[in-house]
Parts: C-alpha cells; sequence; structure tokens
C-alpha cells in the first residue's frame, strides 16, 4: 500500500473496566502507525466509575459518555465521530495482536468490493475457534458456526466481536438499527450491506482474543434469551419470505421448546414467546 488508510476502532463499555483496558493495552501495542488510527469507546452508563479511569489510563482514547445503556445501538455514536476510512468495531472483551490493524487495512485495499471483513475469533483461555463466520438457516432459525479456517464469503454475517466496515458502506445504507438492543444488530446489517452490492467477507488469516464479558455474563438468563430471539425473529421476518417465516416460527415457538421440555425438562416457552 503506498499510503496507510486511517482506522477508527469503536468499542462500547458497560461495567467492564477491566477488559476495556486490556483491550485498549491491546490496540497501543499495534503495530500500525500511531498516527494512523484512533480509539473511540462509548460508555453505556457505566456506573463503575469506567470512564474516570478509561481517561487516566489513556488520555488519547475518545470518550463519548452517555447517561444510560441504550444497547449495541451505542456503537451508532462512534461510527458518527469516527474519521477513518475503515471502522474496526471491537467488543470489550476482544483483544488484539500486534498485526490486527495493519492485516485488515491490507485486505481492504486488496478488494475493493469488500463491505465488512470479519476475523477469526479465539478464545483467551482455550485459542479455539468461536462465533465466526456465521450462517443462520432461515427455514428452521437455527444459527451456526462455518468452517472458521476456511475463506468464506457465504456466510450470513460475521459477528461485531471484530469487524471492520468501510466508512462509506455506512454512508451508504446508514447505521445500526436502534430496535436491536443486545443481539442481532450484526445480521441486520451484514443483510443490508449484501442487499447494497458490497461483500461480506471472512478471512481465517486474522485473528483477535475473545473473552467472557463479566457484566453480561451477571444478566439473568432470561433477559439475555428475551433479546437473542427478539433479535431473530425481527431479522427472519425482515428478511425471509412467508414459508421462511412460518416455519422458523414453528420451529422455534412450538417444536423446539417442545423437544426441550419433552426430553430435557427444560421449559423455554416462556422466554422465546416473550422475545417474539
Amino acid at each position: 500500500m503506498s499510503t496507510l488508510p486511517f482506522i477508527s476502532i469503536v468499542s462500547i463499555n458497560w461495567n467492564s473496566i477491566r477488559d476495556t483496558l486490556e483491550l485498549l493495552a491491546s490496540v497501543y501495542k499495534s503495530n500500525y502507525p500511531k498516527s494512523k488510527y484512533e480509539v473511540i469507546i462509548v460508555d453505556n452508563g457505566s456506573t463503575d466509575g469506567s470512564v474516570k479511569k478509561i481517561k487516566s489510563a489513556y488520555l488519547k482514547t475518545r470518550i463519548i459518555a452517555l447517561k444510560q445503556n441504550i444497547g449495541v445501538s451505542a456503537r451508532n455514536k462512534g461510527f458518527r465521530e469516527a474519521q477513518g476510512e475503515i471502522i474496526v468495531t471491537l467488543d470489550s472483551d476482544a483483544t488484539i495482536g500486534s498485526n490486527t490493524l495493519s492485516s485488515i487495512a491490507k485486505k481492504f485495499y486488496n478488494d475493493p468490493s469488500i463491505g465488512i471483513l470479519g476475523v477469526k475469533i479465539l478464545n483467551k483461555k482455550t485459542l479455539t475457534s468461536e462465533f465466526s463466520p456465521m450462517h443462520v438457516n432461515f427455514f428452521t432459525g437455527m444459527v451456526s458456526t462455518l468452517n472458521p479456517d476456511t475463506l468464506s464469503t457465504n456466510a450470513t454475517f460475521l459477528p461485531f466481536i471484530c469487524s471492520a466496515i468501510r466508512k462509506r458502506v455506512l454512508k451508504k445504507i446508514g447505521f445500526l438499527d436502534k430496535a436491536f438492543f443486545f443481539y442481532g444488530e450484526d445480521f441486520d446489517f451484514c443483510m443490508r450491506i449484501k442487499k447494497n452490492g458490497f461483500r461480506v467477507v471472512y478471512f481465517p488469516d486474522i485473528s483477535v482474543f475473545h473473552g467472557k464479558n463479566k457484566a453480561i455474563s451477571a444478566l439473568p438468563y432470561s433477559i439475555v434469551y428475551h433479546h437473542y430471539y427478539k433479535g431473530l425473529f425481527r431479522n427472519i421476518y425482515k428478511y425471509g419470505n412467508l414459508i421462511q417465516k412460518l416455519s422458523v416460527t414453528f420451529f422455534q415457538l412450538i417444536l423446539i421448546p417442545f423437544y426441550r421440555l419433552l426430553f430435557r425438562r427444560e421449559n423455554t416457552f416462556g422466554m422465546r414467546w416473550w422475545g417474539f
């Protein structure tokens, strides 16, 4: 590359100061020129003193402090402020390698058709692959992981744990849908990217590391379950045809919960219908 693109790194923090400081430490150890990237942390109404601690530890980090938790659409606040040609989304419990930003910039340079780029996500403890790239069956609503060791251009979506987006794509398709509070925004965003003629590409030769967000893990399982299915149904009903919508409704609201009740003694009817 003759000229390195400017990169904006956008992450949400919500009562996860330890994770966020670890993320920032990994970013600022990057071999990408410091004059060629910025870091934006959107604080989602934290009550653990996160904003003050981030400011104290990393003066160069831009912080957008929100008064309350508005969910994953808080990323939009960072996207609006981002100056980069490339925007890298990172969850607060993720960390990157020294070459991650350089590798991402090179992939975009080599292929102008890429709208969003995904990377291999490795568990911090086990170093096993998790989450990416993702495939959604539009007839059952089941979500699965494609081969993480193979380049993919046919994933349904790439998790925002770490994804890289061209700024001009945002200008064309718009920001994240505020209707998604916790899950489903990456699914919807990737579908919109495809519909606007850009490619969704997963690269297994770039890796990031992913932990377990303690603040999210502390939430009641019923809340997590609710938002997961709310996001799933919203996307299926937005992008599926009539047969797919009816099929997913039957599988997710009747067949699967009945199976779990009969064979696992787990009653998930209420949480699924709550999400619906």
